[in-house]
């Protein structure tokens, strides 16, 4: 699938995904994301589920993290 979208678009739709509120700045929304990402990327929780996981499982199986 390919979006055809302006940065700025593609950047209002994530926040959209996300449940990410977009105002008038968009450099607040995008270190918002930024930030919920960092937090996922290191949580205690998901580096146990991803050690667990043989190396590019989630890859191969269309997760979202791609390769660690």
């Amino acid at each position: 699938m390919e979006l055809n979208l302006e940065l700025a678009d593609l950047v209002r739709a994530m926040c959209a995904i996300l449940d990410i509120p977009v105002y008038n700045s968009l450099t607040e929304s995008l270190h918002v994301l930024f930030t919920l990402y960092s937090d996922f990327k290191a949580n205690v929780h998901f580096q146990q589920q991803l050690d667990g996981m043989p190396d590019g499982a989630a890859v191969d199986e269309g997760g979202v993290w791609g390769p660690m």
